[in-house]
């Protein structure tokens, strides 16, 4: 019974994550209408950030990060926050946010290949090559009907800005997986 509890749990915030995420390029693209785009994401992170903080200090008893541990999260900071999501909200000003989501959404692609590549990881077996050139053809044939009307160079930009988000959210991945944190992973977040 207790596992099916966990498990419940489990699907229960799979799917609050994967609306609150899949919501956020949306969010973004009217937040912009109403504010340059760098401070909406500077004030998203900053109240994002206390709340964190202050849930973990407060309800869990957390201490605040030494040195080192701080340095650690503003090297993860400046990869998935503010290059990540600072260029994700950047590009929805020349793309949709659909196509941006998208974009985002190949992340785990590129952690694999980065590693492979880059980092001397195991590279993918057949299931998860399979899955890759699926995922691919997916983005293609979803891509493939706004390349026919809006290649422009903002559109173009907002592609570049949304795979250089996607790439320094790529790395701060690698970044987190490759060092020796002794810190609550919530923090990294």
């Amino acid at each position: 019974m207790k596992n099916m509890k966990g498990r419940s749990a489990g699907y229960i915030a799979l799917t609050l994550t994967s609306i609150l995420w899949g919501t956020t390029w949306v969010a973004s693209k009217i937040g912009i209408r109403e504010m340059p785009v760098l401070q909406m994401t500077a004030i998203r992170q900053l109240l994002a950030g206390l709340i964190m903080v202050g849930y973990f200090m407060l309800r869990k008893g957390s201490s605040i990060p030494n040195r080192k541990q701080f340095r650690q999260i503003f090297f993860l900071s400046l990869f998935m926050f503010v290059f990540a999501n600072g260029l994700s909200t950047w590009s929805l000003m020349y793309i949709p946010a659909g196509l941006s989501a998208l974009l985002g959404a190949l992340y785990p692609l590129s952690v694999v290949l980065i590693e492979f590549l880059f980092f001397r990881k195991k590279g993918p077996d057949m299931l998860m090559s399979t899955g890759f050139i699926l995922g691919i053809l997916g983005v293609a044939i979803v891509f493939y009907e706004n390349i026919s009307v809006e290649l422009t160079g903002a559109f173009l930009s907002g592609i570049s800005l949304s795979l250089g988000a996607m790439l320094s959210w790529s790395m701060g991945t690698i970044f987190i997986t490759n060092i020796k944190m002794e810190l609550n992973p919530y923090y990294s977040t």
